[in-house]
């Protein structure tokens, strides 16, 4: 016997996260965007929720898709074993290669341009790998 399945979408006070009824059993999700500062030696990783002022969670890490995929286990440890994680990185020297390394781990990547950004850099005084990817994670949040 086929069970029925049906999506409720529930929205609290703007957030993006959302429940899913499938036969009588609900699934919670939410997301957590993943803002990367990518370069060739060294990966600088935050994550924020939509609803969130500021990110959290920094780490600098050498540069590998595999330190990606740990930060995001130790993640679900805070956020839920549900949580939906969006990871992105502002083109550059790392071309596609990661989206494609996290894509193949099932992990949802999005190479954004440097137009996208929330923040142009040209208007920050002091540039940091930090706030390179708190606006990454930001900018993935509000788009």
């Amino acid at each position: 016997m086929d069970l029925p399945v049906y999506y409720e979408l529930k929205t609290n006070n703007g957030n993006r996260d959302y429940r899913i009824q499938i036969g009588g059993h609900y699934m919670n999700y939410n997301t957590v965007y993943v803002g990367m500062d990518v370069h060739k030696e060294s990966f600088t990783l935050c994550s924020c929720k939509y609803e969130d002022e500021k990110a959290s969670h920094y780490q600098r890490t050498p540069a590998s898709y595999k330190n990606v995929l740990r930060y995001l286990a130790f993640l679900r440890t805070i956020y839920g074993e549900d949580t939906r994680f969006v990871c992105g990185y502002e083109a550059g020297c790392l071309g596609y290669s990661l989206y494609h390394q996290l894509e193949n781990f099932n992990v949802e990547c999005v190479i954004l341009a440097p137009t996208t950004m929330l923040e142009q850099r040209s208007k920050r005084r002091i540039k940091t790998d930090k706030r390179d990817a708190e606006i990454i994670a930001r900018s993935l949040a509000q788009h």
